[in-house]
């Protein structure tokens, strides 16, 4: 559950008076398949996930709840699966989760963020590892008022590494945001930079 001082916190970050009018934001109290898919079915063109990511080597994808509110691992495949419809309109998932955008050189093994890609979502940005939830804020605290400014999400992104190299724990926050980008080679396929 994202408790109601950091909504507050996150929505003067993005209601700042450059993003007044621009962006529009929901939460979800509850992170359960149930809820979030039809959510995602209004068409936004940016998912933002708090919460706990299951890294490639355990199957990959998000730690989510069953309906008793237990914890639901569910592998990025199935997440992919059941959000399907709302995926198209995406142009950017910022997944907040540890692991999330974890290589790995062993075959078989994918992380959410590029299981994102696969489905044709432009630019991901995710955690390589562990990342608090302050850092996960200050992450969004950055971004979105710098891609509200027009800034590019390459500037924005490294705007926002760039302040979480001034918290407690810099080298782990910062290096911890990986950014994922779907492009085009012009040759009618698509490449993945990282």
């Amino acid at each position: 559950m994202f408790a109601h001082s950091r909504k507050c916190q996150l929505l003067e970050a993005v209601n700042a008076p450059a993003g007044q009018g621009k962006l529009h934001v929901d939460f979800e109290d509850e992170a359960k398949l149930e809820i979030l898919e039809p959510s995602l079915e209004v068409g936004y063109h940016i998912l933002h996930f708090i919460g706990h990511g299951i890294a490639p080597e355990n199957g990959g994808g998000l730690l989510l709840e069953d309906q008793d509110g237990k914890r639901l691992p569910v592998k990025a495949d199935e997440f992919l699966a059941s959000l399907a419809k709302g995926l198209s309109p995406l142009r950017l998932a910022v997944i907040s989760g540890c692991n999330t955008a974890q290589t790995l050189h062993t075959r078989g093994f994918r992380d959410l963020a590029r299981a994102l890609l696969a489905e044709k979502i432009p630019a991901v940005l995710a955690m390589q590892f562990a990342i608090s939830d302050t850092a996960g804020l200050k992450l969004a605290e950055v971004l979105y008022p710098k891609l509200i400014a027009g800034q590019s999400l390459e500037a924005a992104t490294h705007a926002a590494r760039r302040a979480l190299w001034r918290r407690d724990d810099p080298v782990l926050q910062a290096d911890a945001l990986a950014m994922v980008l779907r492009y085009s080679t012009g040759s009618g396929s698509d490449r993945v930079k990282r």
